[in-house]
């Protein structure tokens, strides 16, 4: 990475250089001094950033020493915060503007409630847990209520959600402590995670961009469960993903059949997060399943299912049917898991319910004009059985 800002000094250019390097460093930055006013920032996962603050100090010579802390903090905060907007965690954390109101008064307000909050990133906030860890929030919400707000709109819509991040705060359990009848399993879409989360968290891939976690089921909320909490319990992860899953499949769901096109489709439905388990023990709810099932998990509530080979089945038909209901769920959905429909693999049915069903990505296109079908997968058996279903 490269900033084109032209060189130059000027008489304070000491003061302010060992400042903006004292300040990154402060704020979790590795950089080298390149003299006389030059800098190279390291960027986590990318080529450092060579950059030349000649013209800011320039600019700084109408300051007096005393004002060159906030300068130099600015500078530093303005590059921090426009790498983290693209994703990269640079830095402690994300510094948001001077005239963010919105954010600044829900940090000041939780300062004052007692919690060192900080932003993540653009839309998630943190504070310090009782075992020293973060907890993290996402703020969206609140943020869209207060995008460009004054500073007065802002006060006047903090309140419930800094109570609400409080409370989260007071209600996170000590997983040592916790009764196993709180662990869960729930399912989230990988993707959404940022870089290197997904790794922390006590989960196992369970298909494509299908992360199942380990939860903690609290009244108000569901918390993932982190790997260096688990480790504190001495407890096996084998163990522990066993009684989640077993807790989880045991939560109520409601199964009905729909008529589609002729076929027949099921709907796995239930008042809470955690209906993907029934993935685990999918043949409790559906009786002959020879050639595995097209199943989509469009949201934590809902699961979708068609049984291949079925008398009515058409798997073309049946794979776009499925594709176009996930694709309606997910764009109605607040926190959608995925569109993508997976083919459930017989060999799923002689798991243990513990084990993670053989979950396969598939996807068909048709081409209305041409008559024509194109399957996308990777796997070579599902491409072999979809050829031999439609020679019935």
């Amino acid at each position: 990475m490269t900033d084109s800002t032209p060189t130059g000094s000027s008489p304070q250019n000491v003061d302010l250089m060992s400042l903006l390097l004292e300040t990154y460093g402060r704020h979790g930055v590795e950089v080298e001094h390149l003299p006389p006013t030059g800098m190279r920032i390291q960027i986590p996962g990318n080529d450092p950033l060579e950059t030349d603050y000649a013209d800011a100090i320039e600019r700084a010579g109408d300051l007096t020493p005393e004002q060159y802390p906030e300068l130099a903090e600015q500078v530093v905060f303005a590059l921090i915060r426009n790498v983290r907007e693209q994703g990269v965690p640079l830095g402690t954390h994300y510094p948001p503007r001077p005239d963010d109101h919105g954010r600044q008064v829900l940090i000041r307000v939780l300062h004052e409630l007692g919690h060192s909050a900080r932003f993540e990133d653009p839309q998630t906030i943190s504070v310090p847990l009782r075992d020293g860890e973060r907890g993290a929030m996402d703020m969206s919400d609140y943020l869209s209520r207060v995008e460009g707000a004054d500073l007065d709109t802002a006060f006047d819509e903090v309140t419930p959600f800094a109570e609400a991040v409080v409370k989260r705060v007071s209600e996170v359990a000590d997983l040592s402590k916790a009764s196993s009848e709180q662990l869960r399993v729930r399912l989230y879409p990988e993707s959404g995670f940022p870089d290197g989360v997904a790794s922390t968290l006590l989960g196992r891939r369970m298909g494509a961009d299908l992360f199942e976690t380990v939860a903690l089921d609290t009244p108000d909320t569901v918390q993932p469960v982190t790997r260096e909490q688990h480790e504190e319990t001495g407890r096996s992860e084998e163990a522990t993903h066993a009684e989640a899953v077993a807790n989880s499949v045991a939560e109520p769901v409601e199964v009905s059949h729909h008529d589609f096109g002729g076929m027949n489709f099921v709907h796995i439905g239930g008042e809470h997060p955690y209906v993907s388990a029934q993935l685990h023990v999918l043949t409790r709810h559906l009786e002959r399943t020879p050639h595995g099932v097209l199943v989509a998990i469009p949201v934590p509530q809902v699961i979708l299912a068609h049984v291949l080979g079925e008398e009515s089945s058409h798997p073309v038909a049946a794979l776009e049917l499925l594709q176009n209901m996930a694709d309606r769920f997910v764009e109605e959905a607040e926190r959608p898991i995925t569109s993508q429909v997976y083919w459930w693999h017989p060999s799923s049915r002689d798991r243990a319910e513990s084990e993670l069903p053989d979950m396969r990505a598939v996807r068909i296109e048709i081409d209305q004009e041409q008559g024509s079908a194109s399957l996308f997968t990777d796997d070579e058996e599902f491409g072999d059985l979809m050829q031999s279903l439609l020679a019935k």
